[in-house]
């Protein structure tokens, strides 16, 4: 997130807060799901491991839910973080 970059992880966190809350609101699942992924990252870079890993896993059902193509990279990201993601191949 643009927020991160400039050093202001609260700022950052309101934003994605407030856009998953407007996106319920109007019912807008693809960017339900992104405002999802964006504070999962705030979560995971203040330590919140396990709050991420709950709002990624809610964002992906979204994403499998409407069929969009983020899922399948959110998937590996899953895998990835929760250390069951396959060794890549040299």
């Amino acid at each position: 997130p643009v927020q991160w970059a400039a050093g202001t992880a609260d700022v950052a966190r309101e934003c994605h807060a407030k856009a998953l809350e407007t996106s319920r609101a109007v019912g807008i699942p693809v960017e339900e799901a992104r405002s999802l992924e964006g504070l999962a990252v705030c979560r995971l870079r203040a330590g919140e491991r396990a709050a991420a890993l709950a709002g990624l896993r809610e964002a992906l059902r979204i994403y499998r839910r409407i069929g969009a193509a983020e899922a399948m990279s959110l998937t590996a990201e899953l895998a990835r973080l929760s250390g069951t993601a396959p060794e890549e191949r040299r």
